[in-house]
């Protein structure tokens, strides 16, 4: 057990964030991991409606077994998506989940209002999530000072990298 002088918590205190029972951080920290969890929102968001959109529309011999996939792909992505934004909440900032937001902030491609053969909606997909798995894994590397967003963004980068393994399967 580590005994700290009254003085020691005051001079710690003095730099670290604690607003509305905030997670006490130092501003610096709350700053960058509160940027990378808003970042990762958007594109979960977007990487959902993207795989949504692939569901509806796909075509081909496969229709039904890609049409069941992606529903458990975008299903799947409810629970990091509420993670994240409980996080940011959890760090005293808001939570951006606009559609509007979303679409002008992401890096994922919206995809065509229109069928597709089921080839070009896996092509589209992995692409979509090795974007965002690439921008997820620069935002792990920067948000060290702060474990527990770290530990969060780890865990939701081994549910995308599965998720982008079981899309590529299918185009082998």
């Amino acid at each position: 057990m580590i005994a700290l002088t009254a003085a020691a918590v005051l001079a710690l205190s003095s730099s670290i964030a604690l607003q509305d029972g905030a997670a006490p951080l130092e501003q610096e920290v709350v700053s960058t991991s509160s940027g990378a969890l808003q970042a990762t929102l958007y594109d979960l968001i977007a990487l959902k409606h993207a795989v949504h959109q692939e569901h509806w529309n796909i075509t081909g011999s496969d229709f039904y077994q890609l049409h069941e996939f992606y529903g458990e792909l975008y299903t799947a992505l409810d629970a990091p998506i509420d993670e994240v934004a409980e996080r940011l909440r959890a760090l005293g900032q808001p939570a951006d989940g606009r559609p509007a937001a979303v679409a002008q902030k992401s890096g994922v491609s919206a995809p065509p209002a229109d069928t597709r053969a089921q080839e070009e909606t896996l092509r589209a997909l992995a692409a979509a999530y090795d974007g965002v798995r690439t921008r997820l894994y620069e935002r792990i590397g920067n948000t060290g000072g702060d474990m527990p967003t770290q530990d969060l963004l780890i865990g939701t980068a081994f549910m995308l990298d599965k998720q982008a393994w079981m899309v590529r399967s299918h185009l082998q």
